[in-house]
């Protein structure tokens, strides 16, 4: 069960960037978040980061197959954790679209986990919520990895995914997950389809809400249009190539 919980001038009915501003700082979202903790005792936070196209939704999805756990199945800031009051021990929120310009905001108490995938893929991914033929921009994506680069030099993330690995193995991945933040398994990821409440928005950016398959991998590659676009945008992306391909493994090779 979730609540808003009302206080330091927050309540339910606040806007958005009205609560951004009052926990701007990340001194002051931890006070917020000690706060609930005195009334409804201490709780495991997971911020769910990634760029878009990645697999975040899927990878929100896999999260329901864990016990005594609460979701928000939509995306907020990281300030919504300085006013959401749950009784389950763990609670997650999906990233907002902007929240790769507040990493630094993020805090200590508040553990993330990041879906990565192949750049090239993520580029041409095409959403059907929003219709754009290529949902992420070259600088949408410049910045989601250059702070995903921050949080991996700082020590500030707990669980990197490879969406590559989450749909070839999910059962793997959703162990790594337990083992790395203490979870009980409930359900297995075959079960996603009918655990996760999705709201409209997901059920069109996953193309609608089916068991995980790896079909999705490297599609890009038998597209000579998609080929093409990657080609004229490399000099824009590709400061941040070289190290996603040392890092995660990933061939930046395109066809000739």
């Amino acid at each position: 069960m979730i609540e808003i919980k009302e206080g330091n001038g927050i309540t339910g009915q606040s806007s958005m960037q009205e609560l951004m501003d009052r926990y701007a700082a990340k001194e002051d979202l931890q006070a917020a978040i000690n706060n609930i903790d005195k009334s409804t005792g201490d709780h495991q936070r997971i911020f769910l980061m990634g760029c878009g196209r990645s697999g975040t939704w899927l990878l929100t999805a896999l999260f329901t197959t864990f016990g005594d756990f609460s979701i928000i199945p939509k995306e907020v800031p990281i300030q919504y954790f300085g006013i959401i009051s749950t009784k389950e021990k763990n609670l997650l929120l999906k990233r907002h679209f902007t929240s790769y310009c507040e990493v630094e905001n993020i805090p200590d108490s508040v553990k993330v986990i990041w879906i990565v995938r192949h750049p090239y893929a993520v580029l041409t991914s095409h959403n059907p919520h929003t219709k754009l033929k290529y949902h992420i921009k070259p600088f949408n994506f410049l910045g989601w990895m250059l702070s995903l680069r921050y949080l991996i030099e700082t020590n500030n993330v707990a669980q990197i995914i490879r969406y590559e690995d989450l749909v070839t193995d999910p059962v793997a991945i959703q162990n790594q997950i337990a083992n790395t933040f203490n979870l009980n398994i409930i359900a297995s990821p075959d079960e996603i389809t009918s655990r996760f409440k999705a709201p409209e928005e997901a059920t069109s950016a996953m193309h609608g809400l089916r068991k995980i398959d790896a079909k999705s991998i490297n599609k890009y590659l038998d597209d000579e249009e998609k080929v093409a676009y990657l080609k004229e945008i490399m000099p824009r992306v590709h400061p941040v190539l070289d190290w996603m391909s040392e890092t995660f493994g990933y061939d930046m090779h395109l066809p000739d």
